[in-house]
């Protein structure tokens, strides 16, 4: 209403309907503001209660005292309060959830991050063989991996030598719009649209200790800084949980990766940031583990996000295969996954001078 109220008063009219108002999006970055917020309510529920990590009345002040100030509104605190209950004190440069995701990432992605959502688009743009797919659909044609036209027969002849192929969907994110299809059955499958048809990845044997559902993924995040440099931001990695084929963000177990040899912190995650120190299938602690050839990865991202040099952030899922190998799963130019990052091993972004973006200061 507060809109309508504006214009009343220096109109004298009520110019647009408040239904108008809201369904062209002007509440909409608020209400996906108080969204996030509930969500770190929760976890700060969550990590008091099964994490025993407790937010102090002291860091509670500096939290919002460092909202106010330099974020400028109170409404950034929460995840900051839950930062800070995590370590125990209290780290300027923090990147809270909402601020991060509504304020700075439209205003240094350049309206590119969808195109990274567009599986089926992926390969033009990044122009790697580490990409698993072996063909796509698109607007109702078949085309292999060069993007010449095949048939659907040609299609399924390709994905034969492989049993199985996942079609993931243009648009999806955090395991949604995936099917798992049985190459023989390409020939009868319903494509609903878009897509691209990935051959499955035979993964490392280290990960068989956590699982041998769902293939495991380490996210990298890469920053392009001021300078151009691409550097290194944050990483983990996510392993799945049993009955999952692939994997789905609520059913699986995020681990911090804390240093350049891949060494996995002691701590994993699930819903709402409740920590365990071992996988829930296998029992194998997470301490003490290192995820193998992960340097090469690392590299192997930086120098693909430096072909993209009009991404500012990205995080790269990455899968190590049984060679050792480094190949690309998916990767996402919009929010990329800080907020895990952010909490154990942050702040990552404090040099960026993203506060500049406030839109109000006290």
């Amino acid at each position: 209403m507060f809109v309508n109220d504006v214009l009343s008063r220096t109109l004298g009219l009520r110019v647009v309907r408040e239904s108008m108002l809201r369904s062209s999006g002007i509440y909409a970055q608020s209400q996906e503001s108080r969204q996030i917020n509930r969500k770190a309510a929760r976890v700060l529920d969550t990590i008091a209660r099964h994490n025993g990590k407790v937010l102090t009345p002291a860091l509670k002040r500096q939290a919002d005292s460092y909202a106010v100030e330099i974020l400028g509104d109170i409404e950034y605190a929460p995840w900051l309060r839950v930062y800070a209950a995590m370590r125990g004190k209290f780290l300027e440069g923090w990147m809270p959830e909402n601020f991060y995701h509504l304020v700075v990432v439209p205003r240094i992605i350049k309206n590119l991050a969808d195109l990274t959502a567009m599986k089926s688009f992926s390969n033009l743009l990044l122009k790697t063989e580490a990409l698993p797919d072996i063909g796509y659909h698109i607007d109702g044609v078949f085309y292999d991996r060069d993007y010449r036209i095949i048939t659907r027969a040609e299609m399924a002849a390709l994905a034969r030598p492989h049993g199985w192929v996942f079609v993931k969907g243009d648009g999806g994110g955090r395991g949604t719009n995936v099917r798992k299809v049985a190459a023989d059955l390409l020939t009868q499958h319903e494509f609903a649209g878009d897509c691209a048809i990935q051959r499955p990845i035979q993964p490392h044997e280290f990960f068989a200790q956590f699982g041998t559902g769902a293939l495991a993924t380490v996210r990298i995040i890469t920053m392009k800084t001021p300078s151009g440099a691409i550097e290194q931001r944050g990483a983990g990695v996510r392993f799945g949980l049993a009955g999952t084929e692939w994997l789905v963000s609520e059913k699986s177990v995020s681990v911090i990766i804390l240093d350049g040899e891949g060494s996995l912190d002691e701590w994993g995650y699930v819903t709402e940031l409740r920590a365990i120190a071992a996988h829930p299938d296998t029992g194998t602690p997470f301490a003490g583990k290192r995820i193998p050839h992960y340097a090469e990865a690392v590299e192997f991202c930086k120098a693909l996000h430096a072909r993209q040099p009009h991404y500012a952030i990205i995080g790269w899922d990455v899968a190590i295969n049984r060679d050792g190998g480094v190949e690309l799963v998916e990767w996402n130019g919009g929010h990329g996954g800080i907020t895990l990052p952010e909490a154990v091993t942050g702040p990552h972004f404090a040099d960026m001078g993203w506060e500049k973006f406030a839109r109000v200061r006290a």
